[in-house]
């Protein structure tokens, strides 16, 4: 009875731990896509830049947004040489 009690326990436990975990992660990716939303309202400034390293970067291109003077996007692409 004891170890049926304590199993009990030990799978509400867990149960519980895990329910909350993914309430705290649906919380925190609906924060997340607010402040990504409101990014994207903004009016921003944009600067842009390009940049190639031999042997490691062609096309690189990086993309800041600014709202002011403080950066709040940044988009960055380009291809890597892997030899193939």
């Amino acid at each position: 009875m004891i170890k049926t009690s304590a199993l009990i326990i030990f799978i509400l436990f867990i149960y519980g731990k895990t329910f909350a975990q993914s309430a705290a992660s649906s919380a925190d990716i609906s924060a997340i896509r607010q402040h990504y939303k409101a990014i994207s309202e903004l009016k921003l400034s944009a600067r842009h830049f390009t940049y190639e390293s031999p042997g490691c970067v062609e096309d690189g291109v990086v993309d800041f947004y600014f709202n002011g003077k403080e950066i709040v996007k940044i988009i960055e692409s380009g291809s890597i040489g892997d030899g193939s």
